[in-house]
């Protein structure tokens, strides 16, 4: 009876450090974290950082030349994925499409929203990025719009 017993309780702890092995990954990093800076204005004059963490954006801009950005909003990721984009999504804007381009999204939550006509606190948006296509070391980024 003992070593029946005995063997049970060995195939239980086994399984149970099975289980624990296979169902513990290691945790990844959000591949977009970082402090990102606009490095083209297109003729206009913008200034426009994104500061990502693992957990957060902000996006921060200024419209007159020789004025430090301030917040524009912020907000808490909820969710994010590496390696694709959302749903039917396929591209960053019309003009680039995905091709290995290290794609991702990130569901967000604004947390904080100088105006309303830019993001709404508490409402729900879609950030996506890509490398960008002449240099991999810069990102293209995009998101939902309200």
């Amino acid at each position: 009876m003992r070593n029946k017993t005995l063997k049970v309780l060995t195939t239980a702890l086994l399984i149970l450090s099975l289980f624990f092995l296979f169902s513990c990954k290691e945790e990844e990093n959000l591949s977009i974290i970082g402090n990102w800076s606009l490095t083209t204005n297109n003729g206009f004059y913008s200034a426009e950082r994104w500061i990502i963490t693992e957990t957060s954006i902000q996006y921060l801009s200024s419209w007159t030349e020789g004025t430090e950005p301030s917040i524009i909003y912020k907000a808490d990721i909820i969710e994010y994925v590496d390696g694709s984009f959302n749903g039917g999504d396929t591209t960053i804007s019309s003009n680039t499409t995905v091709s290995g381009q290290n794609p991702g999204y990130a569901v967000i939550c604004y947390t904080y929203s100088n105006s309303d006509s830019t993001a709404t606190v508490g409402d729900y948006n879609i950030f996506r990025w890509q490398d960008n296509e002449t240099d991999s070391s810069l990102k293209d980024f995009t998101q939902g719009y309200k």
